[in-house]
């Protein structure tokens, strides 16, 4: 401990360190002016401290806002939406991101209702992707004693139309955003 405070007499205190970095200490032994500084600049360091844990705990209540909206969607839905969460959030005043949350919303209710007609039997779920862009989730209930077998399926495709299918679209009218000379599609059902 001797050995350490020999080696650092003489040395500025680190917040007198911080403000000439800072350039707002004069260089030279500490006087009255520098240990203004150096207090201005531990206030500073401190504020900045109790900022950086403030957006901490606002980024932590973030998160578990996030975690309950996705608790309650998945409850509401029969699997989570194939677009995603943070996509759909990030686009949700986009018709095409509310019009998937209607088709996730009424697969759900369709679903519920089967299985109350049918309580014997219950739903198997299974999710799908399309290399092109989107996929789908097919919900299927069987052996059931009403029903055989019944499903209710969702599909979120995406991808570029053909050729051909622009140039119909266009002679009917239609104004089609192009990019490289090539239509997006979306069809959702």
């Amino acid at each position: 401990m001797a050995a350490a405070a020999r080696l650092f007499r003489g040395a500025a205190p680190p917040a007198l360190a911080c403000a000439r970095a800072l350039g707002s200490a004069p260089p030279g032994p500490p006087g009255r002016g520098a240990r203004r500084a150096a207090l201005a600049a531990a206030g500073a360091l401190g504020g900045l401290g109790l900022a950086l844990g403030l957006w901490r705990r606002q980024a932590a209540l973030a998160a578990a806002r996030e975690d309950e909206e996705e608790k309650e969607l998945r409850q509401r839905f029969m699997a989570p939406p194939v677009s995603g969460l943070r996509e759909l959030r990030r686009r949700r005043r986009e018709v095409r991101s509310r019009m998937e949350l209607l088709i996730m919303e009424t697969q759900a209710e369709m679903c519920r209702a089967l299985a109350a007609l049918d309580p014997g039997a219950s739903f198997s779920v299974d999710s799908w992707e399309r290399k092109e862009g989107g996929g789908g989730i097919s919900c299927v209930l069987q052996d059931g004693e009403v029903f055989e077998k019944a499903g209710v399926n969702v599909s979120v495709v995406s991808g570029l139309l053909s050729e051909e299918a622009a140039r119909q679209m266009r002679s009917r009218g239609k104004s089609l955003k192009a990019k490289d000379g090539k239509a997006a599609s979306a069809h959702l059902g």
